[in-house]
């Protein structure tokens, strides 16, 4: 009977446990998203965060319908990464295929400029497919 007590005592403790959230550190505006050759219209994206010698930490925004933009704003953590890093966009259609090429963009955390903030995000301009 002894067991039931102690794993009840043990959720206990755990559920008054408290976990941060992630806070988005860099501010990123997409722009020129392919949403002009329906059905192979952007409806994703992959955008990856790397740091040298960091394993890299990929997104996955998704879209649809409505939601389509030709542009896109997104606001991502770094996990608490510094130094100077790259983010990199893929646009893919619904069935993951690359839809033109890659843009990019860089900088160097913490960010005090461009990308610290959403009302002066840092720019990927897509290229025309």
């Amino acid at each position: 009977m002894r067991s039931p007590l102690i794993v009840l005592a043990a959720l206990i403790g755990l559920a008054g446990c408290s976990f941060d959230a992630e806070k988005p550190d860099i501010f990123v505006h997409v722009t020129n998203i392919d949403q002009t050759n329906t059905p192979t219209s952007t409806t994703k994206m992959t955008v990856t965060l790397s740091f040298a010698g960091q394993p890299d930490k990929v997104f996955q925004p998704q879209f649809s319908g409505t939601d389509a933009a030709s542009t896109v704003d997104l606001a991502l953590s770094s996990g608490g990464q510094v130094g100077a890093f790259t983010i990199s966009v893929q646009q893919l259609d619904r069935d993951g295929t690359n839809v033109g090429l890659p843009g990019a963009t860089g900088g160097t955390l913490p960010l005090t400029g461009a990308g610290a903030d959403a009302a002066d995000p840092l720019v990927v301009n897509l290229p025309s497919p």
